[in-house]
């Protein structure tokens, strides 16, 4: 038997010897803080546990790397560990400060470049601009823009070059990352070899690009997210991603979200307005279907930023109403409903009808929430009478939704019913199926209300086949949990057990809250008991 290492992978040796392949991927944070407690003494990693965690993960948790800073920082044992690591925080210093200055092979820079020399000019630079990359991890469609090369093949052939050196890594088909230092290597290069300033920025915009008309392309697929908006022509030479479906275009956006928000802050700090706003903007269908955190807060706080700077009032209205619901969503109504006055403000200025109609109803539901059911009303009927007198049916089953909502809310479930069957006529009249579904939902907890159990099953029923029918898993969730309830009082427990394991399923695995009280509902109901066997009637 023969053990060969190489940083080369060694394809060949698999193909045509059968050799059994063993990739020795990054050591775990505990592997990796053993070995620089052994360097530097686990006293002192247990004094600044925060410091030294940090110093693993700056170090990209790499043998060589953490030897390096492990030897400087015992030369200066009365040194903290959190000045030290503050070396490793700026990727422009970062390398250096991973140079023993003992030759050679304790640079961490010098053992890169070893690597790096070998490769083909074009491998070269594709491992340059990666470097440039905004995001955590590149598909091989960015990785095309950032060349300028719409050839896909070619591109995945210089992505397998730079992976069978690990120069990248490939966790999943079509998709590529390196941990930090050859980030950081990989931007000192472009920075050195000039493309940082000479090809760069062409690359960024590129990138950026190719993002946009990506989310645009996969928007198409989801439910209305309001006005369309212009983007412009897809730059010549630029492929975006075709995506065919709903079910794709979640996928891809979830794949991508990190980038596509990485993209709008790269696109920000370099004063690029028109991509800074438009971004989040095509992010916004995609809104309804993931439980934002504080990332979408931030992003567009950078929309409301970079529209105001683009003297785009339309547009700074939108991207208010967005960050308003991102606030609502987090459980910050007083917050939320600031920001809906403010784009509510800016939408009357600008003589807005559509963004008005837009922003009233998601200010009824957050005055709804705060206990303003005066406000809520009017603002519900506000929106109601806008949507009339402009003939839009879709803000019209929107604020008859919303209204019915309400009067669940209150125990009014003969007005709810009402409005929610109004609701679902104008978003059929409107060709919008996922404002139907929503109504449906609604529709359903009405009759539970009113007792109408078996009417209650169909409307869930209904509800739930539009949403899976758009990829929509926290709303399948909802749907299937309020099913369950309806089955129970229709005296069908073994169905309603039944949806509730599938609701609950999703909700744990989206970490969703609302899994405490599907847990809650299972319990209580409790399984059938068994049939006593003494009692069945024997078969002669």
């Amino acid at each position: 038997m023969v053990l060969v290492t190489s940083r080369n992978q060694l394809r060949g040796l698999v193909v045509q010897y059968g050799a059994r392949r063993i990739v020795l991927d990054q050591m775990s944070p505990a592997e990796a803080g053993e070995l620089l407690a052994g360097v530097i003494g686990p006293e002192r990693v247990a004094a600044e546990p925060e410091a030294a965690a940090e110093i693993v993960e700056r170090c990209a948790r790499l043998p060589l790397a953490l030897r390096i800073f492990a030897e400087r920082a015992a030369r200066f044992p009365r040194t903290p560990l959190r000045r030290l690591a503050a070396d490793l925080r700026d990727e422009r210093t970062r390398l250096a400060a991973l140079d023993a200055g003992d030759g050679d092979d304790t640079d961490l820079r010098m053992v890169f470049s070893w690597t790096y020399g070998a490769l083909e000019p074009e491998a070269a630079r594709l491992f340059r601009l990666l470097g440039l990359h905004p995001g955590p991890e590149v598909s091989t469609g960015a990785a095309g823009a950032l060349l300028g090369e719409p050839d896909a093949g070619r591109v995945t052939r210089l992505l397998d070059r730079l992976t069978a050196d690990h120069l990248l890594r490939s966790r999943s088909p079509g998709r590529y990352d390196f941990h930090d230092l050859l980030r950081a290597y990989a931007a000192e290069r472009a920075r050195a070899e000039g493309d940082a300033e000479r090809d760069g920025e062409a690359a960024l915009r590129r990138v950026l690009d190719w993002y946009l008309h990506s989310a645009l392309d996969a928007a198409e697929h989801l439910p209305s997210g309001g006005r369309p908006f212009a983007a412009g022509p897809v730059p010549d030479g630029l492929a975006p991603h075709d995506l065919h479906d709903a079910e794709g275009a979640v996928c891809w956006y979830e794949e991508e979200l990190a980038n596509l928000m990485a993209a709008t802050h790269a696109a920000a700090a370099r004063g690029w307005h028109d991509l800074a706003w438009r971004l989040p903007r095509a992010l916004a269908r995609f809104f309804d279907f993931h439980v934002p955190g504080r990332a979408w807060v931030q992003v567009y706080q950078v929309a409301v930023n970079a529209a105001r700077a683009a003297g785009e009032p339309l547009e700074e209205g939108v991207a208010l109403n967005h960050l308003a619901r991102a606030l609502a969503l987090l459980g910050r109504p007083r917050e939320a409903a600031r920001r809906f006055e403010d784009a509510l403000a800016v939408a009357r200025r600008a003589g807005e009808r559509d963004l008005e109609g837009a922003v009233l109803v998601n200010l009824g539901t957050a005055y709804a929430r705060l206990g303003r059911s005066a406000d809520s009303t009017g603002c519900f009927a506000a929106a109601l009478a806008l949507a009339r007198e402009t003939g839009d049916r879709r803000l019209e089953a929107e604020a008859l939704d919303d209204m019915a909502q309400n009067h669940n809310a209150l125990g009014r479930y003969e007005d709810a019913a009402s409005a929610a069957r109004s609701a679902a006529e104008a978003a059929t009249a409107a060709g919008d199926r996922y404002r139907r579904g929503e109504a449906l939902r609604t529709l359903g907890t009405a009759y539970a209300g009113l007792g109408r159990h078996e009417e209650a099953v169909t409307a869930f029923l209904a509800a739930l086949e539009v949403k899976r029918a758009f990829e929509d898993r926290r709303g399948e969730a909802d749907v299937l949990h309020r099913l369950g309830r309806a089955l129970v009082e229709s005296g069908d427990p073994d169905g309603a057990r039944s949806r509730w394991r599938e609701s609950l399923a999703i909700f744990a695995e989206l970490d969703d809250p609302r899994a405490a009280d599907v847990r809650r509902s299972l319990a209580e109901t409790g399984p059938r008991p068994a049939a006593d066997p003494r009692q069945e009637t024997p078969v002669t």
